[in-house]
């Protein structure tokens, strides 16, 4: 069943509209959004047919692309997933109450995180705790 990939992307999408509308209000530029190039038909269905009920309802938003990571052009998305990871896995961290941030995620969100923690006071807590 293809369900657990529309369930994946309807959450995403959701987020995005919820996220941006957060941050950005109702801005007017287009909205390209890039998937790593995929073999598995049930997850590129998924994402076309997710994205394309969001397009309706938004009309900034464009088709998704498939893109291979690998070529140059499209490197920021190994950026993205590494980023994505390392978040998920604080996340995880921080809900079962043993976060320690590892050396690569003080290189790596050392300046993210510092400006979240302007904005929450409980994190920047948290961070001076952990000498970050």
């Amino acid at each position: 069943s293809d369900l657990p990939y529309k369930y994946t992307m309807g959450e995403f999408f959701q987020i995005y509209h919820r996220e941006t509308f957060y941050r950005w209000g109702n801005f007017k530029c287009d909205v390209n959004f890039f998937f790593d190039r995929s073999d598995d038909p049930k997850w590129i269905t998924a994402i076309r047919e997710v994205s394309g009920a969001f397009e309706k309802k938004d009309l900034r938003m464009k088709a998704p692309s498939f893109v291979d990571k690998k070529d140059e052009a499209h490197l920021p998305l190994q950026a993205a997933d590494m980023l994505a990871y390392r978040l998920r896995k604080i996340s995880n961290k921080l809900a079962s109450n043993t976060f320690e941030l590892e050396e690569q995620d003080k290189l790596l969100l050392n300046g993210l995180l510092k400006s979240v923690a302007n904005a929450n006071p409980q994190l920047a807590a948290l961070l001076k705790s952990k000498a970050i």
